[in-house]
């Protein structure tokens, strides 16, 4: 994949007339100082396989080049590029040291979008293992993503949003900059429910823990280490939850809309933006993956939007981005962090104690996308895994 284009905010629109106000015309406006005026908000991705999924439908899938990063991740980085927009990528460490894997991840690195860590092995009850396991899934993650990205990751994503204060703690002996684990929305047991029928009662992973997200606020805050959707301004680290739409706090991510479809889309991003609610909007690969991709298991018809035509998704998936820039600056999650610290060290009167966002080989400029050529790899370490270990817990999120 080519390296993404020059940023937009290294670029002037053609300026176009201004409407007039009180028969007085207003000077006309560049792109860049549009952007200026729009709060910043995000996009990511989360790299699940068809290995995470097959568990939560109650079968096994196992293939070494697995489909999601041989169609639909490349799908995915195409309309990113087109749209000339920054992501950040939640990347399995699994994943991301598999040799089948590696070059599309270290174009994806370099074209500027943001290496996240979404554990080693993607456990799906990663808060119920012993300390010393979570830290390995944790830290090894890490250690894998950092290696084929280049640098090291500063944002973490538990699998399944199961979260934890002793999650946070690693996360704290990491210098991570931010967590974005929480999913504030009340229909989570529902959730479950439904993977619980799909799955015909093979499935019975509950995830009770995270049901006190609905609860969680709807901004960054620094999150409490006994109730991680609790406001505790415990140290440094952010939380940036994920968004969800004011008052109802109905789910607003990618496989909902696919569910619900664009009308609901529309309505909940006009509350979210009215209201000033954060926007952290999480979309998983697999949303790009048709069922006639080599290599897809016919089982996973049952995913939601998967019997529907790709190329409707796709449009779909284009036109949501482009109201989302139309409404927002999109920056990757580490610059909204780096914002979102700084806002709230103003709204409190001090300075941000923690400015550790993008190392200096970073491929961001202002957050987005620039054209820049290849890192120098910062982290090379690939560690041994006992397979004994990670197996426990080792499912998918289908949420």
């Amino acid at each position: 994949m080519n390296a993404a284009g020059e940023s937009i905010l290294n670029r002037t629109a053609n300026e176009a007339p201004a409407l007039p106000t009180n028969g007085v015309a207003r000077p006309s406006t560049t792109a860049t100082d549009r952007i200026a005026r729009l709060p910043a908000g995000s996009i990511n991705i989360d790299l699940d396989t068809l290995r995470d999924y097959a568990p939560g439908y109650g079968f096994t899938f196992d293939r070494a080049a697995d489909p999601v990063y041989e169609s639909a991740l490349p799908r995915f980085l195409e309309l990113l590029e087109k749209l000339d927009v920054p992501a950040t990528l939640f990347t399995i460490g699994r994943d991301a040291i598999n040799a089948a894997h590696g070059d599309i991840l270290r174009d994806a690195f370099r074209a500027g979008h943001e290496p996240g860590n979404h554990t080693m092995t993607h456990p799906r009850k990663l808060s119920k293992m012993s300390m010393d396991a979570m830290r390995r899934e944790i830290v090894d993650g890490h250690e894998a993503v950092a290696s084929v990205a280049g640098r090291e990751p500063v944002g973490f994503r538990s699998p399944c949003y199961d979260v934890s204060g002793r999650v946070l703690e690693i996360l704290d002996e990491l210098h991570y900059r931010y967590d974005s684990s929480v999913h504030p929305t009340i229909l989570g047991p529902v959730v479950d429910a439904v993977v619980f029928l799909k799955s015909r009662g093979r499935s019975r992973e509950w995830r009770p823990g995270t049901y006190f997200h609905a609860l969680a606020p709807l901004k960054a805050y620094r999150p409490s280490r006994t109730s991680p959707w609790r406001s505790g301004n415990d140290g440094e680290l952010l939380e940036l939850p994920l968004s969800a739409v004011p008052w109802t706090r109905m789910p607003f991510y990618g496989t909902w809309t696919q569910a619900t479809g664009k009308k609901v889309f529309d309505k909940s991003l006009k509350k979210i933006r009215r209201n000033g609610g954060l926007l952290n909007f999480h979309f998983h690969a697999i949303e790009l993956l048709d069922l006639n991709d080599p290599g897809v298991d016919q089982r996973f018809r049952v995913h939601p939007g998967m019997t529907q035509p790709l190329e409707e998704r796709r449009a779909t998936l284009e036109a949501m981005i482009r109201d989302f820039k139309a409404a927002y600056e999109l920056v990757t999650l580490a610059e909204l962090a780096n914002r979102s610290s700084i806002n709230m060290s103003h709204n409190h009167g001090g300075v941000p104690q923690h400015g550790r966002v993008e190392p200096a080989n970073s491929r961001f400029k202002n957050g987005r996308i620039a054209r820049s050529t290849h890192d120098k790899a910062a982290h090379t370490t690939e560690s041994n895994h006992d397979n004994e270990n990670h197996r426990n817990g080792t499912s998918g999120d289908i949420s």
